[in-house]
């Protein structure tokens, strides 16, 4: 019970950190996302490595090829599996000592960068 609350009180955070940015979006691919880009909006692209759905929250680990990243999602309405192909873009953030994306938005694609 109270990791479930650490993960939504997080959650809420990283949420509150990507409506506030306003920087301007920078397409890329996973090895080269960088501490550096924390507050940065970027696109990336590759393969569902894992899913899991936490209510409303969806984490998920994404490879290109190069690196694998895990996004953090809070639309309830998306559903991808594993092995799928898709396109996410959200703000660079540091939870727990990793870097992961929030994604604003994302879509399946049929090819990979």
């Amino acid at each position: 019970m109270r990791n479930s609350r650490i993960l939504v009180a997080a959650s809420t955070f990283l949420l509150i950190l990507s409506i506030s940015s306003h920087g301007q979006l920078k397409e890329t691919e996973i090895q080269d996302v960088q501490p550096q880009d924390i507050g940065e909006k970027v696109r990336i692209r590759g393969s569902v490595d894992s899913f899991s759905k936490y209510g409303a929250t969806t984490v998920m680990t994404i490879s290109d090829g190069t690196e694998s990243l895990k996004a953090v999602s809070f639309d309830s309405n998306k559903k991808f599996g594993t092995g799928q192909r898709i396109e996410a873009q959200g703000k660079v953030t540091m939870y727990k000592g990793e870097l992961e994306i929030v994604v604003d938005s994302a879509s399946r694609v049929r090819s990979i960068m």
